[in-house]
């Protein structure tokens, strides 16, 4: 004990700062309690993380007193620090508190600074010492208002959430900030965005620079990438929480990423033009149109659709739908995650796909919440979509929902005709399946020695089952 403690206490300060710098300010503080070297480390820790959440069950002003008492204590001991991050609600009384504060993190030699406004009506102005930053590298904004130009020289990231800006301003951030590599954007209307990739007058602006490119929970449109060659260096691209519309052409020598995530919206149509691809990400309620063209020989894709009964606009087609758009995906190695909420009763019935071509995917993810007179109709749709060679379903506990929820039964009911289906190959879908191998792991990874189902049944107790199914294909006859 003795000799681990004595090992603890020489664990160096350039060791553990940038351990604690990846915690929340509280988990950073909890560190002290290790020994005296973390303690050490943490009074002079260069990286200041004040967040009011920390701070509910003490008095409303104990944030305020301890950023403060903080900050003051690096002043007098002329200690530097490199980030600062705040996070405080958007109330008048706090405003004069957190434009002090960050000056004094300017003061300090803050390279990175992250505001976050909670609640925010958009009352805090950003002072214009940090708007004329010629040190800062980093700035993240969360609600908060920029009523002037903005000139940081040095800047490489910046990202912008709920910020109001006035005019013409969000050009003039982005285009007075020639160095930057990441760019992230959020909440911002149409002709916001617009500004960036359409710019006012006769301003042009190449981004060199820019590497990192990300639209956040906005309405996206063909305008806004009218022109994206004027990012040379564009290595990904990621467009979250946004509804897409009509339809979106990007054409790119450079993007390696591509990811859209969490889409909502009806069914847009996607046309790619990125030879250099590496992984494409998809994961939404629908199925989109999707065209893409590459020169890659090694890439991945990643897609997870959740299907419901509100994104089946075209409900018959929709296997139909999947089998196209993974065969639009068919030179990379790709993962499909489903989630079956909901399936009307004539979605497949009747529907024959032989003689066409069928996808062949790598690893294929199913969660199901579909009544059980529908699981028969469902797998079979599935396997005329696409031919996995891994499959893994879960045997969920009763404990997993409350009481009379009808998820983890269905779920099971479906785990249970598909293991039956992998046994007996009755199905007309499944006529090229050569061989079936099963393992059964529990929630956490660790293996388990079960060979059926039954032993499942039998000794799951409480305890997630995720079954994995390797499967083997003959050659696919049309």
């Amino acid at each position: 004990m003795k000799k681990q403690k004595k090992m603890e206490t020489q664990l160096p300060e350039v060791m553990i700062q940038p351990i604690q710098s990846f915690l929340s300010g509280i988990e950073a503080a909890q560190t002290t309690l290790l020994s005296r070297s973390w303690y050490t480390a943490w009074l002079t820790r260069p990286n200041l993380d004040f967040d009011e959440g920390d701070f509910l069950r003490f008095e409303k002003s104990a944030l305020v007193k301890y950023a403060k008492k903080t900050m003051q204590r690096y002043e007098e001991r002329n200690r530097k620090i490199q980030s600062f991050r705040l996070s405080i609600r958007d109330k008048r009384s706090n405003i004069s508190v957190a434009k002090e504060l960050i000056l004094e993190a300017m003061k300090l030699g803050a390279t990175d600074l992250h505001l976050k406004l909670i609640g925010g009506w958009n009352c805090f102005v950003l002072p214009h010492e940090v708007l004329q930053s010629q040190t800062l590298v980093r700035l993240s904004l969360d609600s908060c208002k920029i009523d002037r130009k903005v000139s940081c020289p040095r800047l490489k990231s910046l990202s912008l959430s709920r910020v109001l800006i006035a005019g013409n301003n969000l050009w003039n951030i982005i285009s007075t900030s020639p160095t930057i590599e990441k760019l992230v954007l959020s909440n911002f209307n149409q002709d916001s965005i617009k500004l960036i990739l359409e710019p006012p007058g006769l301003c042009v602006v190449d981004f060199h620079k820019l590497r990192v490119l990300s639209l956040e929970n906005m309405i996206i449109c063909q305008e806004l990438f009218g022109d994206i060659s004027r990012f040379p260096c564009l290595k990904e691209l990621t467009i979250d929480d946004c509804s897409i519309q009509e339809e979106i052409q990007i054409c790119s020598n450079s993007l390696m990423y591509i990811s859209f995530t969490h889409m909502t919206g009806s069914r847009s149509r996607l046309k790619l033009d990125v030879p250099n691809i590496r992984k494409f990400k998809f994961s939404g309620c629908y199925i989109p149109s999707l065209s893409l063209i590459t020169t890659s020989r090694i890439w991945e894709s990643d897609i997870s659709i959740r299907a419901t009964h509100t994104s089946h606009y075209h409900k018959i087609l929709w296997i139909n739908y999947l089998r196209v758009f993974l065969l639009n995906l068919r030179p990379s190695t790709i993962s499909l995650s489903l989630d079956i909420n909901l399936f009307p009763d004539d979605m497949m019935e009747g529907r024959d796909y032989t003689g066409y071509i069928i996808p062949r995917v790598e690893k294929l993810t199913l969660f199901m919440n579909a009544p059980p007179s529908l699981h028969s109709a469902v797998l079979g749709g599935l396997f005329w979509s696409c031919r996995p060679n891994f499959v893994t379903l879960y045997w969920l506990p009763s404990s997993t929902f409350p009481i009379g929820n009808k998820k983890q039964a269905e779920n099971n009911d479906f785990t249970e005709l598909f293991w039956n289906a992998m046994e007996n190959r009755n199905m007309s879908s499944l006529h090229c399946l050569e061989e079936v191998n099963v393992e059964f792991f529990e929630d956490g990874g660790r293996p388990l020695l079960w060979k059926t189902l039954s032993q499942v049944l039998a000794n799951s107790g409480n305890v997630k089952i995720e079954v994995c199914f390797r499967l083997k294909w003959g050659e696919i006859k049309l």
